[in-house]
């Protein structure tokens, strides 16, 4: 009986050991591969860690930026210490924004009272996990101000402007990980300004001039930008989840200048990236494409306008992205024609796809070859091998044999001919058919797609 006992406990115990196991290895999955997918995109600081801590500002904090005491963490912490705290905190710099602490009138989504008015604000300040809801940020300006984890609802920013430092790279003032919902920026002025990590939510955007500023890693969801709008030396880097921007009025009144740029769109969550959100695989919902095809379009229109032609390749090709997204939108056989041509010539845009495209091929066709059979040469012997000569034919001679293969099929690929090389069997002969066919009509993608990229 004791026997019994001991071994009920040891099992009960190696099944919640095997749990917390496969809890932490899933953490830990998560967290390396969120880093690998933002490896590209991630600042070498967030723009909050230069205000939190700083003995510069006052912080006006109520919701702490590594509050990691959650029941998870706190009985893995206790027997696993650092290994499971590293990816905690990573995670835990966004925290979940329905803790914040709520300013303003109680009714979140249709206020009854009055806005609350703001005229100012002192500088050099620091809010971290607040929800403003219903307020009305009037005519000051904006000097050294940090909001992190905040969410704005209702709320409307008029005749605002920003401080303008002397170094334009400095980006000081701005909203990190904030929220914006049914909110509108009037007659504003913002000059060194970041909007890092974020929703931007039924929002519209009036009479508005950027100098300087940023949009990182930022979610537009029915944004509209109408009036006069200006872009100086303003980007917007990796946008995810939706990317739904408007332009109301004439194109004329829409300014952008050649330092402006946007890059491509990420399919990818990356602006709501919760531990909690990657456990449950939700990682891979993105919006609608249709929206993300129609902002890239508006895009190459307010740029072609202002006579300005992106030729960095770091950043987006309006028109690749645009096809991107539609055929992400396609369904059953022309989304399969989609991909292949964005893979082999990226919409006509990437004629040195065309050329991987055909270099992939040679080598497939090498293998098919060297097992239907081929001459060489003219009085050599056939190359044909099978599944059991490859494991017992030394290394040499069939390296050998394989660049021959590989020869062969270069030169079926890129000519008509094949030189003194002929195919031995029947299944030589249908193999080459389909390459030279293949080739034909890559060479001819390959010339067109160069054409049009350098004469367009």
């Amino acid at each position: 009986m004791k026997k019994l006992f001991s071994f009920k406990r040891l099992f009960l115990g190696f099944r919640i050991y095997s749990y917390e196991f496969i809890y932490i290895v899933n953490v830990w999955l998560c967290y390396l591969c969120f880093r690998y997918l933002h490896k590209h995109d991630e600042p070498k600081h967030y723009f909050f860690e230069f205000f939190k801590n700083n003995n510069e500002y006052t912080q006006i904090c109520f919701n702490q930026t590594y509050k990691i005491q959650t029941e998870h963490y706190e009985h893995f912490h206790k027997r696993l210490f650092k290994l499971v705290k590293i990816p905690y905190q990573y995670f835990q710099l966004f925290s979940d924004k329905n803790q914040n602490k709520r300013i303003g009138d109680s009714n979140r989504f249709f206020p009854k009272n009055a806005p609350t008015r703001v005229i100012n604000i002192a500088p050099h300040t620091y809010y971290e996990g607040i929800e403003f809801n219903n307020f009305f940020f009037d005519s000051f300006e904006i000097d050294n101000l940090c909001f992190h984890n905040c969410t704005f609802r209702n709320c409307k920013f008029s005749n605002m402007t920003s401080k303008k430092f002397l170094l334009e790279s400095e980006l000081k003032q701005g909203f990190s990980s904030c929220d914006f919902y049914n909110c509108i920026f009037e007659k504003c002025n913002f000059k060194n300004l970041f909007f890092s990590i974020g929703n931007i939510d039924l929002t519209t955007f009036s009479d508005v001039t950027f100098f300087n500023c940023i949009f990182h890693r930022m979610s537009f969801q029915k944004v509209i930008f109408t009036g006069s709008t200006t872009f100086n030396n303003t980007s917007i880097y990796s946008p995810s989840k939706a990317f739904d921007l408007s332009f109301m009025g004439s194109i004329d009144n829409i300014h952008v200048d050649a330092q402006c740029h946007v890059t491509a769109f990420s399919y990818y969550d990356r602006a709501n990236f919760t531990l909690e959100k990657w456990m449950q695989r939700k990682k891979l919902k993105f919006s609608n494409s249709n929206k993300i095809a129609d902002t890239y379009f508006a895009l190459d229109q307010i740029w072609t306008s202002n006579h300005i032609r992106e030729e960095d390749n770091s950043y987006a090709n309006f028109y690749y992205q645009r096809k991107k997204a539609e055929t992400r939108n396609r369904k059953k056989t022309s989304k399969i024609i989609g991909y292949l041509s964005e893979w082999v010539i990226g919409y006509g845009e990437k004629p040195y796809n065309a050329l991987f495209s055909m270099a992939l091929i040679i080598i497939f066709f090498s293998f098919i070859h060297m097992f239907t059979g081929f001459i060489p040469e003219i009085g050599n012997d056939e190359i044909n091998y099978n599944i059991k000569q490859i494991f017992n034919t030394p290394c040499i001679p069939l390296l050998s044999d394989f660049f021959q293969s590989l020869y062969y099929s270069f030169f079926t690929m890129i000519t008509v001919g094949q030189g003194n090389a002929s195919p031995f069997s029947p299944g030589s002969q249908i193999a080459m058919s389909i390459e030279l066919l293949l080739g034909a009509i890559m060479m001819t993608l390959f010339t067109s797609t160069l054409f049009r990229k350098y004469t367009k």
